[in-house]
């Protein structure tokens, strides 16, 4: 978990430096102020406030605000591939092995559904179990 959170800070870190903050975040933060610390407070906001929450009010925004066509939609899935020991007993999904679109099968994975439309743009997105068939969430009844 330390690796995730490690690698999280790095490219946060990153985009801070390469972008102007002030266009990122509504206001220019001194890249001193980007620490681990405060970090951490804005990922236990995002949390608290439900990060499907936020992510379907952006959605929702992103159509409106740069018209994009959801006439046409498709759906996909990806694994994500992870190092480390997952077992946690308030563990959300099940971390687990199992088919690798990323040809790992040495590492455990969990997977990342969304539905796109316009340009390959997610509006509704969820993480599930890693022993789940990209194909079996893709089927209409």
């Amino acid at each position: 978990m330390f690796a995730y959170v490690w690698l999280w800070h790095y490219f946060c870190l990153k985009i801070i430096f390469n972008h102007r903050s002030e266009l990122l975040l509504g206001k220019t933060i001194a890249p001193g102020q980007f620490n681990d610390t405060n970090l951490g407070r804005a990922m236990d906001q995002l949390f608290h406030a439900g990060t499907h929450k936020i992510f379907s009010q952006l959605s929702q925004n992103a159509i409106g605000c740069f018209k994009l066509d959801t006439r046409y939609h498709h759906f996909d899935t990806t694994s994500v591939s992870v190092f480390g020991d997952y077992d946690h007993p308030d563990q959300p999904l099940n971390i687990t092995y199992g088919y690798s679109k990323a040809k790992r099968p040495d590492l455990k994975q969990f997977m990342v559904s969304m539905l796109c439309v316009d340009r390959n743009i997610p509006i509704i997105g969820k993480t599930q179990d890693g022993k789940v068939l990209g194909s079996y969430y893709s089927r209409t009844p």
